[in-house]
């Protein structure tokens, strides 16, 4: 029954069966084929997957505190988690089960693969190579081309502002030349950011 405080509209609006890209008879609406779903631009599709069910096991790369709370959460959702990384971190001590290896040892990720039925990564440092070197064995998502854009941020920037997302100005820096034209074009205060392997706060300086 409708709950007495919701108006009924409300309650129905929300129940509402919305055409989709593969109903019949709906102008301008392409078929798609039922193994592909529409994402980001209206030009771009890509395989649709099933959601994982209970007792399905997470491959995670990495092994810090951002795969400790993955981890966590996975497993109230009732899905496992194995972790793999180069050394052990907080994420080891609440996970199903872990794997200490190199990110460029392939039999050591061909392992891995073995025991989960799909890989995501906890940060966006994690060696673009051995993500996509799971993708040939298992699903990985985010994709490599998500993990490649997101570990140089003014590749990650450019690709933003492609997209036509409001952001706040910026200009590449590769020397002190161009440091000091920017910083005449942009308004301060500024910072000045790494490309690269910069988080939290490591890798930036206030101007």
């Amino acid at each position: 029954a409708t709950p007495a405080c919701w108006p009924r509209r409300f309650w129905r609006s929300m129940m509402r069966r919305w055409p989709n890209a593969s109903t019949r008879g709906v102008p301008g609406k392409p078929r798609l084929s039922p193994n592909l779903r529409k994402t980001g631009p209206p030009d771009v599709v890509t395989p649709r997957h099933d959601p994982l069910p209970p007792g399905s096991t997470i491959g995670i790369l990495g092994g810090g505190q951002l795969g400790r709370m993955l981890t966590l959460a996975a497993a109230r959702l009732g899905l496992r988690s194995h972790i793999f990384a180069d050394e052990r971190g907080p994420a080891f001590d609440v996970a199903a089960a872990t794997s200490v290896g190199a990110y460029q040892d392939r039999a050591a990720l061909d392992r891995f693969a073995s025991r989960v039925d799909v890989v995501t990564y906890e940060f966006e440092n994690v060696p673009v190579d051995a993500a996509a070197h799971l993708a040939g064995l298992r699903p990985v998502r985010p994709g490599t081309k998500a993990l490649s854009v997101a570990q140089d941020r003014l590749t990650e920037k450019r690709f933003i502002s492609r997209l036509g997302i409001p952001m706040a100005d910026f200009a590449e820096i590769n020397g002190a030349q161009d440091l000091t034209r920017a910083l005449a074009g942009l308004a301060a205060p500024a910072i000045l950011k790494t490309r690269r392997l910069g988080y939290d706060g490591k890798g930036q300086a206030a101007l």
